[in-house]
């Protein structure tokens, strides 16, 4: 992420000591995503990678809710998320998802349901790999 200033946020304290050891110059933070301690419209970017799959419908809105509040006007959200296969067949796929240890792997259509509330879709793919789907877009705040 250099030369831009990094934050991280975690509700487990340990994760954030670590990642504060692995990556000195960045910033990390022991904080539900829900409810964040930094100001209105302070990133530019926000990355979730591998969150929402971990939340409830409920969950996941509080976060998007907070996510557009700290998005400067201009700036994206990053969503890199683990989807059901998009191919009924791939029973592996689908074997890899039901061992995931998130609760709450959605389609496609429910990932896009979810942040349509807050965000706009700007672009959006799936990543296929090793055999397995995934979900990745950027979105922007509703105007």
């Amino acid at each position: 992420c250099a030369p831009c200033r990094y934050y991280g946020t975690d509700l487990d304290q340990h994760r954030v000591e670590e990642a504060g050891r692995i990556n000195p110059s960045g910033i990390f933070v022991c904080a539900s995503s829900s409810r964040l301690p930094f100001p209105d419209a302070y990133f530019d970017r926000i990355l979730a990678a591998g969150l929402f799959h971990h939340v409830d419908d409920v969950t996941a809105d509080l976060i998007l809710q907070e996510y557009s509040r700290l998005i400067r006007p201009g700036g994206f959200l990053i969503v890199y998320e683990a989807i059901w296969p998009i191919k009924k067949y791939n029973l592996w796929g689908k074997l890899v998802r039901k061992m995931d240890q998130g609760n709450f792997v959605r389609h496609v259509s429910g990932y896009d349901r979810l942040f349509n509330r807050y965000f706009d879709i700007e672009a959006r793919t799936h990543p296929f790999r090793l055999g397995v789907d995934y979900y990745l877009a950027m979105l922007t705040v509703k105007k």
